[in-house]
């Protein structure tokens, strides 16, 4: 897999300061995708507590905040 530099336009600390504005929306689609990912590599995410999907909810949002400063910088 090919990898491409990309500038980081939200830090962690950032990250976490702007997951207090994500909806539960957002958890449950983080968790909709590893129930995916763990049926496509057959593992079981059974033991896995809520805040595991939390924290992919977590990613997932600073993913969204990073797109779209991203296309923020190219209408510059």
């Amino acid at each position: 897999m090919k990898t491409q530099t990309q500038e980081q336009l939200v830090s962690p600390k950032e990250a976490i300061h702007l997951y207090q504005y994500a909806t539960v929306v957002s958890v449950y689609l983080a968790k909709e995708i590893a129930e995916e990912y763990a049926k496509t590599k057959h593992i079981s995410l059974a033991n896995q507590p809520f805040e595991f999907f939390v924290l992919l909810s977590l990613l997932l949002e600073t993913g969204r905040i990073q797109g779209i400063r991203q296309e923020r910088q190219k209408r510059k």
